[in-house]
């Protein structure tokens, strides 16, 4: 009996130790670096490995661990988290509700190439849109004519509807899920013009003196993108004016014959 109530303590235990263990996920750069440290290479030597090749994923306590193991100094283990990207946020995925149409309730975490929305414990994928109808600003081509190019007439790509659904705040948590090799750096964000039925954006302009095709620079919104692990994780500079947004491929906007042509998706929402 006392034998049969040792084996179930020690199990007990054991199952315990199991749960509360951090998993650690094997990183080449870390695994590169402990095995430079045993091998009592020297500091500067290994923190210029970290800096010409940081991690790919955040440090976890567990390989902070096997590197002290590995007899790496404070100095090294310290550089090494300094480079290491930011964990990504932990989304606890709610049921479908009614005010979360089954179509952008994710279970899980994000599997599906694209950009995600993470906010109030949510996961909402940003859904693809492309743009309508494309005109010429009529009252600025008069006024072109009329002067002899000095006025030009502005190109338009326009959106149906005057909000985007994804409705978010003006610091919002976005992720971007690539498809193979790509990369949210393949996107520009546009801040569109919202008019009482349409979002519009600036795509060219023309006269008699010639034709530019582009986004104007005010549409322009500055990003950045930081990897973590398979995803990407998007970073504004400042906080987002509230107004309607949308990811667009930068290299989206062509032009055919005397005309601008704004092709392809474009993943739209708008800020409160």
């Amino acid at each position: 009996m006392k034998i049969k109530m040792f084996c179930l303590v020690t199990i007990l235990l054991a199952v315990t130790m199991t749960a509360g263990a951090e998993t650690t996920t094997a990183d080449p750069v870390v695994d590169g670096i402990a095995q430079l440290c045993i091998g009592r290479t020297s500091d500067s030597i290994i923190l210029a490995f970290i800096k010409q090749r940081p991690p790919q994923a955040p440090v976890s306590s567990g390989q902070v661990m096997t590197l002290k193991g590995a007899s790496c100094k404070e100095e090294v283990i310290l550089a090494l988290l300094a480079t290491s990207p930011a964990p990504m946020p932990t989304v606890k995925i709610s049921p479908v509700t009614r005010d979360m149409p089954a179509a952008t309730a994710i279970t899980g975490q994000p599997t599906k190439p694209g950009f995600y929305l993470v906010q109030d414990g949510k996961l909402d994928q940003i859904e693809a849109t492309a743009f309508g109808r494309q005109k010429i600003g009529i009252k600025s081509a008069g006024k072109m004519i009329g002067t002899f190019g000095a006025l030009k007439g502005r190109e338009k790509a326009e959106i149906q509807g005057p909000a985007a659904r994804i409705r978010t705040s003006r610091q919002p948590t976005l992720l971007f899920i690539p498809r193979d090799d790509s990369s949210p750096r393949e996107y520009v964000l546009l801040h569109l013009e919202r008019q009482p039925d349409k979002r519009e954006v600036t795509i060219g302009s023309m006269g008699i003196t010639g034709q530019s095709v582009g986004f104007e620079k005010k549409n322009l919104v500055k990003f950045t993108a930081k990897k973590a692990g398979e995803q990407y994780q998007i970073i504004f500079e400042e906080p987002l004016k509230p107004g309607e947004y949308a990811f667009y491929p930068a290299g989206g906007v062509r032009a055919v014959g005397d005309m601008a042509s704004a092709g392809g998706k474009l993943y739209d929402f708008g800020v409160d």
